[in-house]
């Protein structure tokens, strides 16, 4: 009976550790942003509990959607790589996105959609850096081509997305809380001495 109640508790840890890591994942779609949509000098966006904010001044189009009045004429809105013709694109490469929770707390971010902003055949390009809460670079990559791409930033407290060239967008960030470990480690055993006393 114990060898069963010790393997139960092991197989309960297990499955809250792993649920911890990737618990409550969503995507943030930008479909929030209102249609012909274009802001600049430290812009920011809110959805789902993140915000998006962009660190240049004075700088023209670094927030901004493909929609007909926008001033892009007729919109093709990047079809073929996820877009909805709301998402972020900037020519300029000075601009730096940055991605991080309203409450500062850590996140886990795990892909996103790349291309340009009005075709589905130009290669986009983004240097992407994840940070964590003492503001420690804990990666440095780039993402070039267009498509969804999958990784995996676990507990960062903020990712920056800087351009390297041409109109490079960016879409469907997929973002995800983890849960409270320690919590449910403490309801985990919680619930294992329950079952032993009832057992018993």
């Amino acid at each position: 009976m114990k060898n069963i109640m010790l393997k139960l508790c092991i197989l309960i840890v297990l499955v809250v550790m792993q649920f911890g890591q990737s618990a409550f994942a969503t995507i943030i779609t930008l479909d929030d942003i209102p249609l012909d949509f274009r802001s600049q000098n430290l812009p920011s966006y809110t959805e789902g509990n993140f915000v998006i904010s962009a660190s240049c001044t004075d700088c023209l189009n670094v927030f901004s959607t493909t929609e007909p009045n926008a001033g892009y004429g007729a919109s093709t809105a990047a079809a073929g790589w996820g877009a909805s013709e709301r998402f972020l694109e900037t020519w300029n490469t000075d601009v730096i996105f940055s991605l991080a929770r309203t409450s500062g707390s850590m996140f886990n971010f795990t892909g996103f959609d790349i291309g340009w902003f009005d075709n589905n055949i130009s290669n986009a390009s983004w240097s992407v850096k994840a940070f964590d809460a003492m503001g420690n670079l804990l990666a440095d990559d780039v993402y070039t081509g267009k498509g969804h791409f999958d990784f995996e930033y676990v507990n960062v407290s903020s990712v920056t997305f800087q351009n390297n060239g041409g109109f490079s967008s960016f879409d469907n960030l997929v973002v995800s809380v983890p849960a409270p470990s320690a919590f449910l480690l403490f309801i985990a055993g919680f619930a294992g001495l329950i079952v032993a006393r009832r057992r018993k």
